[in-house]
């Protein structure tokens, strides 16, 4: 014996014959989700693995913040910031994973140096106070600033 169920994907459902009887289990409701600022607080707040940013980085230290291009959905403004408000005295560059994307636009407005990382070893850098969205390509990542993540 079998019964049609219909399963709802993405914006459309899905209709199939399964086997009888059906245990059908619905997963709880979440509720509306928290501001992204807040989540993004909290995340940097209780690390995973590993101390506090805080704990890691120092006034005038060099550090590298890699973010994904404009092609992932992700609050990069927000953990940007977020970042920026808890290390305000490191000299940060932000390295943007373009991969084959491309360039990525809309970050050369928070005025620190954008490296566009187009593979394993090299980077395309950017310095927004000289030339706000030009890019040159520069040596190899043999020595990068202190990782923090």
């Amino acid at each position: 014996m079998t019964e049609r169920v219909a399963l709802p994907f993405a914006d459309a459902t899905i209709s199939a014959d399964v086997a009888t009887p059906v245990r059908w289990l619905v997963a709880p409701s979440l509720g509306p989700p928290s501001p992204v600022s807040a989540l993004v607080a909290a995340a940097l707040d209780r690390p995973v693995a590993g101390p506090r940013l805080e704990a890691l980085a120092r006034a005038g230290d060099r550090v590298t913040v890699i973010v994904s291009d404009r092609t992932r959905d992700e609050p990069r403004a927000e953990m940007l910031a977020a970042v920026r408000a808890r290390l305000p005295e490191v000299r940060l560059t932000i390295a943007i994973a373009t991969g084959t994307h491309g360039r990525s636009g809309g970050l050369a407005a928070l005025g620190v140096p954008l490296a566009l990382h187009a593979d394993a070893t090299t980077l395309a850098t950017s310095s927004t106070s000289a030339s706000p969205g030009a890019a040159r390509r520069c040596g190899s990542i043999a020595r990068p600033s202190r990782p923090i993540c």
